[in-house]
């Protein structure tokens, strides 16, 4: 026959957040881990090109329309 196993209760993560200072920039070629506290290991409007070096990310553009 199966033992009954106890499951622990587990309470809610509390939520965080992060202030830089001095901020110098992104830096997206060190990994997350490791970047010094005045950078960011992300940024929405930028992206690394083939050479590793940061770039604007240009937007989106249509595809396709649909009538109405």
């Amino acid at each position: 026959m199966l033992e009954a196993l106890s499951v622990p209760s587990f309470t809610k993560p509390s939520e965080g957040y992060k202030v830089y200072q001095q901020f110098r920039g992104v830096d997206l070629l060190t990994d997350d881990t490791q970047i010094d506290d005045s950078r960011s290991p992300w940024a929405v409007n930028l992206i690394s090109d083939a050479g590793g070096y940061p770039e604007k990310r240009v937007g989106w553009r249509t595809l396709h329309q649909f009538g109405d």
